[in-house]
């Protein structure tokens, strides 16, 4: 199941793939499908968060840029959660 919404900055696109039962197995999907064109960020289906992207996404852009790191082809977030007790 695939379905997209878009606007002036992005597109998003939902891949339902249950039998993905790691992130990469979800990158190879989403690879299959063809949906791969560009800069994209691949989250989980059951996190919930508040953080903002586009500083990440302009770290990733400007190391790939820098002549040493041309090749950079991935940036992970990772951020502690602190749950309430």
């Amino acid at each position: 199941v695939s379905q997209s919404a878009s606007c002036k900055q992005f597109a998003v696109s939902v891949i339902i793939a249950p039998q993905a039962k790691s992130m990469g197995a979800a990158l190879r999907e989403v690879d299959s499908r063809g949906k791969i064109r560009g800069d994209f960020i691949l989250v989980n289906g059951d996190v919930v968060s508040n953080i903002k992207l586009e500083p990440a996404l302009l770290a990733h852009k400007k190391r790939r840029e820098e002549e040493k790191n041309k090749d950079a082809i991935l940036t992970m977030l990772f951020k502690t959660s602190h749950p309430k007790q």
